[in-house]
C-alpha cells in the first residue's frame, strides 16, 4: 500500500512536469507542424490497448536494461512505465488551458525587468495551477488503478493489483468512491 502511494506521487510529479513543459513549449512554439506531430503522437498511448503498451515498454527495457534479466523488476522501472503510459493524459489535461494563455502578461512581465524563470513562474505556472492539480490527482488515480503495466514491467505489489488479483472487498469500494470525488 505504502509503495503505491510513493509510485502514485513519484509518477504524479514527473507526469505534470513533463506535460506542463511540453504544453508550454506548443504554446510558444510557431511551428503547426510541430504541434500537430507532438500532439498526434502524444495521444498513441490513449488509443493503444495497454497490454500492447505494456509488453512494447517489457520488450524496450529488456533490450535496454538485460535480456531476460527478470530478477531486477522495481521501482524505477514501474514508475518509468506508468509516467510514459500516464503522460498523454497530462498533456490532453494541460493543452486547452495552456492555447487560452494571453502572451500579453508574458510580455509585461518582461518589460517590467523580471528575468525568465520568474516571469515564467509568476505568470504561466500560476495560470496553469489549476489544470496542474487537475492533471495531479488524475495521475494518481490511474496510478492506483494501473494493473496491465504493473504486473508486467514490476514485481511490486500495488493497489492495483490487489484490486484485480482478489474478490472484491470493501477498502476497494471506499477507495473507488474517494477517487469519484477527487
Amino acid at each position: 500500500m505504502l509503495a503505491s502511494l510513493i509510485i502514485a506521487i513519484i509518477v504524479g510529479f514527473i507526469v505534470c512536469s513533463l506535460s506542463l513543459l511540453t504544453v508550454f513549449g506548443l504554446w510558444r512554439g510557431k511551428s503547426k507542424t510541430t504541434k500537430g506531430a507532438v500532439l498526434g503522437t502524444s495521444q498513441i498511448p490513449l488509443i493503444n490497448p495497454d497490454v500492447i503498451t505494456a509488453i512494447s515498454l517489457m520488450l524496450v527495457f529488456t533490450f535496454l536494461f538485460g535480456f531476460l534479466e527478470r530478477g531486477n523488476l522495481g521501482l524505477g522501472r514501474l514508475i518509468i512505465s506508468q509516467s510514459v503510459m500516464i503522460l498523454p493524459f497530462g498533456i490532453t489535461i494541460m493543452f486547452p488551458k495552456s492555447e487560452k494563455f494571453p502572451p500579453s502578461l508574458m510580455e509585461a512581465s518582461k518589460d517590467l525587468g523580471f528575468n525568465p524563470v520568474y516571469t515564467w513562474f509568476k505568470t504561466y505556472f500560476r495560470y496553469m495551477l489549476n489544470s496542474i492539480i487537475a492533471t495531479f490527482l488524475l495521475t494518481i488515480m490511474l496510478s492506483f488503478d494501473d494493473f496491465i503495466i504493473t504486473k508486467t514491467n514490476s514485481r511490486i505489489k500495488t493497489i492495483g493489483l490487489l484490486m484485480y488479483s482478489e474478490p472484491i472487498k470493501p477498502w476497494i469500494l471506499a477507495l473507488g468512491t474517494l477517487g469519484m470525488f477527487l
